[in-house]
């Protein structure tokens, strides 16, 4: 059994479920619980499918801001107008 919470940029967060050769991407712990079938009554399915509850409480509607990288190229240095070419 493995489990990851992956936090998306565009579209929904989800939980990566790896359980017998099989992996799947959920958005639940009501879908976690559901890929390990009769086993989800075990103590470890019910301790991964409380952490999916408080990993889906903490991200759920939190946005992080989008923050781009400085342009340090020679085209931005180019665009400025102090710095001329000669011909």
């Amino acid at each position: 059994m493995y489990l990851s919470y992956f936090r998306n940029r565009e579209g929904p967060n989800g939980i990566l479920v790896y359980y017998k050769n099989v992996s799947r991407f959920v958005n639940t712990s009501k879908e976690m619980r559901a890929v390990f079938g009769p086993a989800k009554f075990t103590d470890s399915v019910k301790a991964a499918s409380t952490w999916c509850d408080e990993m889906i409480q903490k991200y759920e509607g939190v946005e992080e801001p989008l923050e781009g990288r400085v342009d340090t190229s020679f085209a931005s240095e180019a665009l400025e107008e102090k710095n001329r070419m000669v011909i």
